[in-house]
């Protein structure tokens, strides 16, 4: 017999595994159309089992094959065409512009090239000054170039997931042509903005760009002596807007709802989300993790593991499908789905061998050595290296960053109400300065990271294919036992 749960999961990974597939291999639209047709009739017509899975399993394939295809089509008059020129280029800011270095760096989203009709998204680089902000018209001369490739990073492919082939950087005074502002990206991203400013008066730096991270998803301010100590101390988690952030939030109103119907503290739960995601700018990370951390969010309330692994392959799938290009080259997203199913799957294979640890100990360690576990060939293959003391420092860091999000939010919210209480402060800055305190520590040790060659993608591949065998093995040596 074969339950629905197994056809959820058998479709979302055949969809997965299509559009991963269709990025290294094509296959015309016709046989992909005819595919999905003769799947779907013997879907629908047959009634043994083997065959009714098989035709999940080619459906969901095909249906991601053709996702990623329709994503990847040529753009006509591209302004990577233009690759090595210096022209005329207008277009709309997409994104929300950082400055970092004295550079002005942004998506603008091109609508002509030399006067004439183009499209295509650039990186643009420019002056600091003027600051620009979502949806303002720009014309400037630029000199466009694509990412370089280096053996350490492939910054092209870490553009790519974003819908950007070109860099642009600016030779001549910016135009703005228009500046509208009835936009509600515009007005997220400077609320987001005006309350980073608000995080920098009651706290002073680093622990101000630790909170922003954590808080905001903003990285721009930290120093990158600090930013060096976080990916030694393998815990960059904490300041990329994730799953885990989302968890945090939803938990804390479940928390303070419990005395009421699930079902309420369950909608209270989601209007957090929504606020957090909204504080954030919306980013497409921020929704991506929040699409996944609302789904585990309903997941956990039935009580059953295999519906919160269902819930993680539906939440993958669904951004996916939003953004095929994410799977191949968002190694965020990636991490984020690995740790969290080997939060799912490893966590109970683990937590026997610590009988004789205190009951939180227990939890955190078994948590911590599973995502581990899960994430180690994705961060070496992602960052060239890993972190020895990535289980110890995450260990003492993890438990402390629900608290210290909590805080800051709640100081963040008494200052805008009462901005002379300036002591209230004192319990987000003490939080923020053992964090700081901790990942200082663990990142400055001798051989704190651990760099290796680069890894091809068949390693990962094969960790992940044992990994699963012992996974399957272990289970069945527990159950007997």
């Amino acid at each position: 017999m074969v339950y629905p749960y197994q056809v959820v999961a058998i479709f979302g990974l055949s969809f997965l595994f299509g559009v991963l597939i269709a990025s290294y291999f094509h296959l015309p639209i016709w046989i992909i159309l005819l595919g999905i047709f003769l799947f779907g009739i013997t879907l629908f017509l047959k009634r043994r089992v083997l065959i009714r899975l098989i035709s999940v399993f080619g459906l969901g394939m095909l249906l991601g094959w053709w996702r990623y295809d329709a994503v990847i089509q040529p753009v006509q008059n591209s302004v990577a065409d233009w690759a090595g020129e210096t022209i005329t280029v207008s277009g709309f800011v997409k994104s929300d512009p950082e400055t970092i270095n004295n550079v002005q760096t942004l998506h603008l989203d091109v609508y002509s090239i030399e006067k004439k009709p183009a499209a295509g998204k650039i990186l643009l680089s420019t002056w600091p000054l003027p600051r620009f902000y979502y949806g303002d018209e720009l014309t400037m001369k630029a000199k466009i170039s694509l990412p370089k490739l280096t053996p350490e990073f492939d910054y092209a492919a870490y553009l790519r997931k974003d819908g950007i082939y070109a860099l642009g950087q600016t030779v001549s005074e910016v135009s703005i042509l228009r500046s509208p502002r009835n936009s509600v990206l515009y007005w997220l991203y400077k609320a987001k903005h005006w309350l980073s400013g608000q995080i920098n008066k009651f706290l002073p730096e680093p622990d101000s760009a630790l909170m922003n991270g954590l808080l905001l998803g903003l990285r721009t301010q930290l120093p990158e002596q600090f930013k060096e100590l976080l990916q030694y101390s393998g815990t960059t988690h904490i300041i990329a807007l994730s799953g885990f952030n989302i968890t945090v939030i939803a938990g804390f109103f479940l928390w303070m709802f419990g005395a009421i119907p699930r079902r309420f503290g369950l909608i209270m739960a989601g209007l957090g989300i929504l606020l957090f995601v909204l504080m954030t700018g919306a980013a497409s990370s921020v929704v991506r993790a929040a699409i996944m951390g609302g789904i585990m969010l309903l997941a956990a309330y039935l009580h059953r593991r295999r519906s919160l692994f269902n819930a993680v392959i539906v939440a993958a799938m669904i951004m996916v499908a939003i953004n095929p290009l994410v799977l191949q080259y968002d190694a965020g997203f990636q991490l984020s789905v690995a740790a969290t199913i080997g939060l799912i799957a490893i966590t109970p294979l683990v937590l026997p061998k610590l009988s004789g640890f205190p009951i939180v100990v227990k939890e955190a360690l078994a948590t911590t050595a599973a995502a581990t576990v899960a994430v180690i060939p994705l961060v070496v293959f992602h960052f060239g290296g890993f972190s020895l003391y990535t289980i110890l420092a995450n260990l003492l860091v993890v438990p402390l960053v629900p608290i210290t999000m909590l805080t800051g939010f709640a100081t963040l919210v008494i200052h805008l109400a009462v901005p002379f209480w300036g002591f209230i402060g004192l319990a987000s800055f003490a939080l923020t300065r053992v964090l700081v305190n901790i990942i200082s520590f663990f990142g400055s040790l001798p051989y704190a990271f651990v760099e290796l060659p680069p890894l091809s993608p068949v390693w990962p591949v094969i960790y992940y294919l044992l990994l699963i065998v012992g996974v399957y093995w272990l289970k069945n040596v527990q159950s007997k036992t």
